[in-house]
């Protein structure tokens, strides 16, 4: 086999596939399925890998044409070799692949209730007995079922927010929507709050992962301003300690369907941005209406907001931000909110899931992409070069490895 030259800048697919001896397909699907591999496009439109990136499909295709080993658990190998991952990561694979497939679930929006995403225990019923402050605007669920373990499936299901579970449900794949591209991104807009939420996804340390989340947004986004950081319920205090003060540290609540209590990343976000009286005057104290999702891990995901001036010309109050990819546009894991038009669509955006059955369980899945059957159209962002974060157990490894420079 010819020997991977480190010094030389990129390779083509004509000249990668003499190297891995295997069919354009295949390497297609390696693309799909581990995102560390993914190409991105030349100055003359070719997909081009790096020469790490070389290395790594060479040794998956050794794992998996020689070992007989799946492409994730390649994917898997790959990143415990590259990374240093202790047999710990070997024990939670099966725990990837569930953070990975996010289940989600969703509440109604209506003026005039207590948040979705309200705090739990006595403080936060203290909160929500209390009288509407002046000019707060309206929370947008009323019945959310909200409960202090979470979010009740079930009670969104009884009051019609999501629709009931089908009695024949099977085991399957999930199929997201397709964005409808609609225009390629103009200037940036500095009007909308940046919202970080990617790291809910990952699985690790909660103190590594807030520490480390934090080196990376300081490495990130150069100019001062307004920032608000999701994390998981019961861990503010935490993540306030990594952020300074002007951010806004907000907690998400998990889920409950049955005695099963999980989480719900995407759902929890989204419930969160329509419902929180918190967040709802840190908006006002900073005179903002439109709000910019985006993945502070993944450097496909940019930190300019492309998206929320776009966002308030749209019916849905909700673009997406979108790459070209091999089977059509891939999201950028970025989204652009108008709070005024947006919210009063949260009921529909709740039902543009589906439910699925995992693992012998049942779950109501969202991913942000599935918005785009809310009619929200794609918006053609600037790719960056490299490869994107595969999140689960290995996020630690996967984030050095993506982002080399920074001082974690």
């Amino acid at each position: 086999m010819e020997r991977i030259n480190p010094d030389r800048g990129s390779y083509t697919q004509r000249e990668l596939l003499p190297l891995l001896r295997v069919k354009p397909h295949v390497l297609r699907y390696w693309e799909q399925t581990l995102p560390l591999v993914r190409s991105r496009r030349d100055d003359a439109g070719r997909r081009v890998w790096s020469a790490g990136q070389v290395r790594m499909l060479v040794r998956i295709r050794h794992l998996v044409v020689n070992r007989g080993v799946s492409v994730p658990a390649a994917g898997e190998a790959l990143l415990r070799e590259a990374g240093g991952e202790t047999a710990r990561v070997k024990a939670g694979l099966e725990g990837v692949r569930n953070a990975l497939v996010v289940l989600l679930i969703k509440v109604q929006s209506r003026a005039g209730g207590a948040g979705v995403a309200g705090e739990a225990g006595e403080a936060g019923e203290a909160r929500r007995a209390a009288p509407r402050e002046e000019g707060d605007p309206p929370a947008a669920e009323e019945h959310s079922g909200r409960t202090d373990c979470g979010i009740q499936v079930e009670s969104l299901v009884d009051r019609g927010i999501i629709p009931p579970c089908p009695p024949d449900l099977e085991e399957g794949e999930y199929r997201a929507a397709p964005v409808r591209l609609v225009s390629r991104s103009g200037e940036g807009s500095p009007d909308s709050v940046p919202f970080v939420y990617s790291h809910l996804f990952a699985r690790g340390e909660p103190t590594r992962v807030a520490s480390m989340l934090a080196a990376l947004i300081r490495y990130r986004v150069r100019e001062p301003g307004p920032l608000v950081i999701a994390v998981p319920e019961g861990e503010e205090p935490l993540y306030r300690s990594h952020f300074p003060e002007n951010a806004l540290v907000l907690g998400v609540p998990r889920l409950q369907y049955g005695k099963i209590r999980y989480d719900a990343p995407t759902l929890s976000v989204l419930a969160t941005i329509a419902s929180n009286r918190e967040l709802d005057r840190y908006m006002q104290r900073h005179d903002r209406e439109t709000i910019y999702l985006w993945a502070a891990d993944n450097p496909h995901s940019t930190v300019i907001d492309y998206l929320s001036a776009r966002a308030r010309h749209e019916r849905s109050g909700l673009v997406l931000g979108v790459h070209p990819g091999v089977t059509g546009y891939r999201l950028a894991e970025s989204a652009g909110l108008y709070l005024p038009v947006w919210r009063p669509r949260f009921g529909e955006t709740a039902r543009c899931g589906r439910w699925l059955r995992e693992s012998g369980a049942p779950r109501y899945r969202l991913w942000l992409r599935d918005l785009a059957r809310l009619d929200a159209p794609g918006v053609l962002v600037p790719a960056a070069a490299g490869p994107s974060v595969w999140r689960g157990s290995s996020w630690d490894a996967q984030v050095r490895l993506v982002w080399p420079d920074v001082p974690f």
